[in-house]
């Protein structure tokens, strides 16, 4: 599935929880913590979904993101 953000969950079994058609390559996996969802794209968005698939938050950095993101405490690095 090009260009589509996937969300696996293995709770109550390995399966597909929901997709997202970003219409750009994501290079990395995306990154969880405390029930968010952050992925930066190759067109140079970083965002952030809630687990339920709504998404909180974008912001576009203009340059590609060819690595996820790192978390720690309240601060995303990218």
């Amino acid at each position: 599935y090009d260009d589509r953000l996937q969300v696996l969950t293995a709770i109550p079994y390995p399966r597909l929880l929901w997709q997202w058609n970003l219409q750009t390559t994501v290079d990395h996996p995306p990154v969880e913590k405390d029930g968010l969802v952050y992925v930066g794209d190759s067109a140079g968005a970083m965002r952030c979904f809630k687990l339920d698939r709504e998404q909180v938050w974008s912001f576009n950095a203009g340059g590609a993101f060819r690595a996820g993101p790192a978390i720690r405490d309240r601060v995303l690095y990218a």
